[in-house]
């Protein structure tokens, strides 16, 4: 069970950068972008700002 959740954590992380790597995205995240994100792209917030604090280049 462990290695099927850290697959698909491993992939929602990647499909965030490369989200977050958008212009939309550049700067300062407004409340409607947060819950944008994660109503279409499954991102919660906590997972948002981690991959900002450490870089959100597309892998």
């Amino acid at each position: 069970m462990l290695p099927e959740e850290e697959r698909r954590f491993g992939g929602q992380l990647r499909r965030g950068r490369k989200v977050l790597s958008h212009k939309r995205f550049a700067g300062t995240l407004t409340e409607d972008s947060c819950r944008y994100l994660h109503g279409t792209h499954g991102l919660p917030r906590d997972l948002v700002d981690s991959v900002l604090d450490f870089g959100c280049g597309a892998s």
